[in-house]
C-alpha cells in the first residue's frame, strides 16, 4: 500500500491507495505517489479512503495542487542514479537544477526547466 502525506491548506491529508475489490466497480480518481499525478482507477466501493475522488480536478485540488508542488523541498532521493532535474527554490524564487537519484520523486521535481518555470515561478 502506497501512503503519501501532504500538507494541504494547513491540514494533513493522507493520500493512501484506496484499493478495494467489492462490486459493482465505478470509475474514480486517486493520487498516485509514483507518478505524482491523479489517475483513474476502478473502485469496488469498499473502504472509506480519503484518496478517492469523483473527478481529476477534485483529486488535483486536494492532493496535487501546483502551488503545493512548488513548496516541497528539493529531494535528491536515496537511490544511486543521476538524473538532471529541476526544482523550485523558494528562497531564490527561481527554478534550479539538481541531481536526482531516481527513486520516489516528490512533486517539486521537474524533467525540464520550462515546466518548472510555468508551474512555480511567479509571473513578472
Amino acid at each position: 500500500m502506497v501512503t503519501n502525506h501532504w500538507l494541504v491548506a494547513g491540514e494533513s491529508f493522507n493520500c493512501v491507495d484506496p484499493g478495494g475489490f467489492c462490486l459493482p466497480t465505478v470509475i474514480k480518481w486517486r493520487f498516485d505517489g509514483q507518478s505524482i499525478s491523479c489517475v483513474q482507477f476502478l473502485h469496488g466501493g469498499c473502504g472509506a479512503y480519503q484518496n478517492k475522488f469523483d473527478s481529476q480536478s477534485e483529486c488535483e485540488k486536494k492532493c496535487n495542487s501546483e502551488v503545493n508542488k512548488c513548496d516541497d523541498p528539493r529531494d535528491t532521493s536515496f537511490c544511486l542514479s543521476a538524473f538532471k532535474r529541476y526544482y523550485y527554490n523558494k528562497e531564490t524564487k527561481k527554478c534550479e537544477t539538481f541531481i536526482w537519484g531516481g527513486c520516489k520523486p516528490n512533486r517539486n521535481n521537474f524533467v525540464n526547466l520550462d515546466r518548472c518555470q510555468q508551474t512555480c515561478e511567479p509571473s513578472i
